[in-house]
């Protein structure tokens, strides 16, 4: 009996290691995420010869939040991905084309 509980005691030890793993390796992918697309607003802003000001202002943001997006430091939700879309001259798809490697 005592050589059964250890032994469910080690499976179920193995089993919370892999969630612990699979939820590390899904926080990489998110900040990877963030980081791509950042840095696709940021090469698509260089390429309007737009500097972080004026893209902030045509965007109706403040300086710093704007900033957040580039740096991968705040999520993007859909409808700032239209605005940023729209204002940049470009199409949605354009900021995710870096993420075809993350997919598992």
């Amino acid at each position: 009996m005592k050589n059964e509980n250890k032994k469910i005691e080690k499976e179920m030890k193995n089993e919370n290691e892999k969630i612990e793993i699979e939820k590390q390796e899904n926080v990489v992918s998110e900040l990877m995420r963030r980081l791509l697309i950042g840095t696709r607003i940021m090469r698509r802003r260089e390429e309007l010869y737009l500097d972080l000001d004026t893209a902030a202002e045509l965007l109706e943001l403040p300086v710093d939040e704007y900033k957040n997006y580039e740096y991968g430091q705040t999520e993007i939700y859909p409808d700032m991905l239209l605005k940023l879309a729209q204002v940049f001259q470009t199409s949605p798809n354009y900021f995710f084309q870096d993420l075809y490697h993350l997919q598992k």
